[in-house]
């Protein structure tokens, strides 16, 4: 029986005991202070979750717009990005970063970073499309990563002397993943403990 099933099974007995008038209303009352509860409680993980994201892709975002502002090019026309994180030159190290530039409509990997190894970060089209569309403000998107684990990516389009180039930051986004997580579940439980309590 699955947790929906259980409690309105639970709300249907309480409704339709024959006790009397004050204690079905007792209880209905009681059913509904559960079901704020929960609500409660999904409205907490969700506003958790967004502040977590959102910190997560002001980290991202910095990282894609260091590299977007400190990369050029030589004199040949190779592509120089700025000194980078350290955590991006230790291998699949949950950091990675990417210059690439659009050809044809196809993104061609120009440099990156030496924690992806031989991966490539990928942008879906319709992601591309909006890059373009709006040049030096990034996007975000989640891709999967060297090691199948799931990235916040950070891409931000930009044209340097005629040529367009994509770039891409990216993080593991397993730990955030995590807190939001415990923070679900330590929640559910104080909340599950105050309707026990309640119905006592």
């Amino acid at each position: 029986m699955t947790p929906l099933q259980w409690i309105g099974k639970l709300f249907s007995r309480l409704i339709h005991s024959r006790n009397s008038l004050v204690g079905r209303l007792i209880r209905l009352a009681s059913v509904w202070f559960i079901f704020s509860l929960v609500i409660t409680g999904i409205a907490l993980t969700a506003y958790f979750h967004e502040a977590a994201l959102q910190r997560f892709q002001l980290n991202v975002g910095q990282i894609a717009d260091n590299l977007y502002a400190g990369t050029n090019l030589d004199s040949d026309g190779s592509v120089i990005p700025p000194i980078s994180d350290a955590r991006a030159t230790r291998l699949y190290s949950g950091l990675y970063w990417q210059v690439s530039e659009v050809v044809n409509g196809q993104l061609v990997v120009r440099d990156s970073s030496r924690s992806l190894w031989h991966v490539t970060l990928t942008i879906p089209p319709e992601t591309l499309a909006d890059l373009q569309k709006k040049p030096g403000d990034p996007l975000f998107f989640n891709e999967i990563g060297p090691q199948r684990q799931y990235l916040r990516v950070a891409a931000i389009f930009s044209v340097i002397e005629h040529r367009n180039f994509v770039f891409l930051a990216g993080e593991d986004r397993t730990p955030m993943d995590k807190d939001v997580r415990t923070f679900g579940l330590v929640t559910a439980l104080a909340l599950l403990i105050l309707a026990i309590g309640s119905l006592l």
